[in-house]
């Protein structure tokens, strides 16, 4: 193979056991910058694997990913390369998480990602990596508690940027010491945690988070009481239940300068529309799931100042009657420009009723 090699992909990895990993037991196998490194120096990819207990040119290996192998139950008795700088692991519900001394060694990780996996993991400690910038976990069914605590405080998570937790049902709250120690984190997801309680106190000191989503918690009672993180531009809150409208006030909505893009749903949004809550700034809003509104708020209140907004969809009003009288003149587009709501929303740019685009 000349040094000038970059990719090579191997589909038919049908072996059983990588023990001494040969071409034969690898699926994908990406050089990035020659193959002067060693053919296994910078990624591996394996599937419908058992057994991972020797891993080649482990002084190289850089990326490890793990994908469908539901017989597989552990790693390498000596841990995992020290230069590995992504871990992703996808439907291996077998597969024992590292213990937290493996992992402390794992000093150059930077991107964790855990699917459908690891399922006898329980708790979840991102103090453990001192370089780890993104962290996405997704289908873990008994995952309970995430730590940003080290020795009973909070540590220095400086480095991390995303942070994406989904689908995980026993999950009920972060833990941490007087507030967020992520100054820097820029994405941040919880979705489809039904035992989720509450998040940290102070998010709204999260100035770098440019997109927050918090969706399908029924069981949140409690968020941002103390505001929103003033630079948000993404933002969607819906399908939690137990949000109860008061808490919106707080929330300062209509000081957030830079958003842009929003999706909210329930029942707090019944006060965001007729308490004129909305910034100016929005482009896009999705509002969705209220069934006690008849009619969109009309002249003085939520929308019509929206003088912005260029894309409205509207979900699952089943009770929706009539749209305001005044408020929606800037976009310009109704499916069939006809009818007698149509002088009412012809100003804006586009519109979408329970996912149907509406023509501009």
């Amino acid at each position: 193979m000349s040094a000038g090699c970059e990719v090579l992909y191997d589909e038919g990895a049908n072996t059983t056991t990588t023990r001494s990993l040969n071409y034969r037991s690898l699926e994908e196998l990406e050089i990035e910058g020659g193959c002067q490194k060693g053919l296994l120096s910078l990624l591996v990819e394996i599937g419908n694997s058992v057994d991972i207990q020797c891993l080649p040119n482990r002084n190289c290996l850089q990326r490890l990913i793990l994908r469908n192998c539901p017989m597989l139950s552990s790693f390498p008795k000596d841990g995992l390369p020290t230069t590995l700088r992504t871990l992703y692991i996808q439907n291996c519900k077998r597969l024992e998480f590292l213990p937290d001394e493996m992992l402390a060694k794992l000093t150059s990780l930077e991107s964790l990602w855990i699917e459908n996996s690891c399922d006898s993991l329980r708790n979840f400690s991102l103090s453990i990596f001192p370089k780890l910038k993104k962290l996405d976990i997704r289908g873990s069914e008994n995952l309970e508690s995430l730590s940003f605590i080290e020795g009973g405080v909070n540590e220095n998570l400086s480095h991390l940027r995303e942070l994406f937790i989904d689908d995980c049902p026993n999950l009920m709250c972060f833990q941490c010491q007087g507030g967020w120690p992520t100054p820097n984190l820029n994405d941040f997801t919880v979705g489809k945690c039904k035992n989720f309680k509450s998040l940290p106190e102070g998010i709204h000191t999260l100035t770098a988070l440019r997109l927050l989503q918090v969706d399908d918690l029924p069981n949140l009672e409690s968020f941002a009481e103390g505001g929103l993180p003033p630079n948000i531009r993404d933002l969607c809150i819906r399908s939690c239940e137990r949000l109860r409208a008061p808490v919106v006030k707080y929330w300062g909505l209509e000081g957030l300068v830079s958003l842009e893009y929003f999706i909210i749903g329930g029942s707090i949004l019944e006060t965001l529309l007729k308490e004129h809550l909305l910034p100016t700034t929005l482009r896009t809003l999705v509002i969705s799931g209220c069934d006690s509104i008849l009619v969109l708020p009309g002249e003085g209140e939520g929308l019509r100042h929206l003088t912005s907004l260029q894309l409205l969809q509207i979900d699952a009003f089943e009770n929706l009657q009539f749209l305001p009288g005044e408020g929606l003149q800037h976009l310009t587009s109704l499916q069939n420009k006809t009818g007698k709501d149509w002088t009412k929303i012809s100003h804006i740019p586009c519109i979408r009723v329970n996912g149907q685009v509406i023509i501009i």
